[in-house]
C-alpha cells in the first residue's frame, strides 16, 4: 500500500485485484453492457450532477447537467435496475450506475468480503460495516478518434459514499487528482485499488486521462474500471 502525505485520505493498492479477479469482473462488466444493448429504457430524463466551485471553476470539468435511461436487467439470481449515461464527461465514455444493494451485480457481489476486509484494516469506515448500504458504478472507456476515452475532473457526489473505492480491471491508465495546488499522476496498473476518503474523497477533484489506443476500431470498448462506494 502507498499513502500520500499530501493527500490525507488517498490509499492506493497497485496489486489489490489477482489477474482471475479481474477477467472474473471484466467478463461481469462486459455481460451487463451486452444485455443493455438489447434492452429497453423504462426511463429516461435528465439530472444536475452537483459539483463543488473547484470543479465549477475549471473549464476541462465536469459539465453538471446529465441525461440518463434507466434499464431493468436480468442478473441470475434477480433483477436490477441500473442508470446509464451515454458520453457521461466527454465522447467515449459511458456510466453505468447500479444505485443500492438489491441493484448490485453478482459479479462484484463476490468482491464485497475483501473489500469490507480493507477497509477494516484501515479503520476507513467505522459505522454499519455489518450492514452497509453500496453504490457501483462500472465505467466503459471506448475508442474515439485514436484515443481510448477519458473521464475530465470531477468530485463524485455526497450521495455515493464517504469512501470511494476504484479498481481498475482492464488496461493501465494514468489518474490524476489535483486541489488546485498540488497536483499527483498515478499510473494504474490492471489490478490496482484507489482509495478515496476524507479530504482526498471531499476537497480533491480527480480525472482519468485520455491514453492512445492501439486499435481502429470506433467505438470499441477498450477499458474497463469499476467504482464501489459505501455509505
Amino acid at each position: 500500500m502507498h499513502m500520500y502525505k499530501e493527500i490525507p485520505g488517498l490509499h492506493f493498492f497497485p496489486e489489490f485485484l489477482s489477474a482471475s479477479d479481474c477477467q472474473a469482473m471484466l467478463d461481469g462488466a462486459l455481460c451487463i453492457h451486452k444485455r443493455l444493448k438489447n434492452a429497453v429504457s423504462s426511463l429516461t430524463q435528465r439530472v444536475d450532477i452537483p459539483q463543488p466551485q473547484l470543479v465549477q471553476n475549471d473549464k476541462d470539468g465536469l459539465n453538471q447537467q446529465k441525461t440518463f435511461s434507466r434499464y431493468t436487467l436480468p442478473d441470475h439470481p434477480k433483477s436490477i435496475q441500473c442508470e446509464v449515461f451515454s458520453n457521461y464527461g466527454g465522447e467515449g465514455h459511458q456510466l453505468v450506475y447500479c444505485r443500492g444493494n438489491e441493484n448490485l451485480p453478482c459479479f462484484i457481489e463476490i468482491q464485497l468480503p475483501k473489500v469490507i476486509e480493507q477497509l477494516q484494516a484501515l479503520n476507513l469506515v467505522t459505522e454499519n460495516l455489518s450492514s452497509p448500504s453500496w453504490r457501483f458504478t462500472m465505467n466503459f472507456y471506448h475508442h474515439h478518434k485514436g484515443q481510448v476515452a477519458g473521464f475530465p475532473f470531477h468530485v463524485d457526489i455526497p450521495a455515493n459514499g464517504v469512501v470511494t473505492m476504484i479498481m481498475n480491471i482492464q488496461r493501465e491508465a494514468t489518474f490524476e487528482i489535483t486541489n488546485g495546488q498540488c497536483t499527483e499522476a498515478i499510473h494504474l496498473p490492471v489490478g490496482a485499488l484507489l482509495l478515496l476518503s476524507g479530504e482526498s474523497r471531499y476537497q480533491w477533484k480527480h480525472r482519468v486521462l485520455p491514453t492512445r489506443s492501439t486499435e481502429n476500431k470506433e467505438s470499441k470498448i477498450e477499458r474497463v474500471s469499476l467504482v464501489l462506494g459505501i455509505k
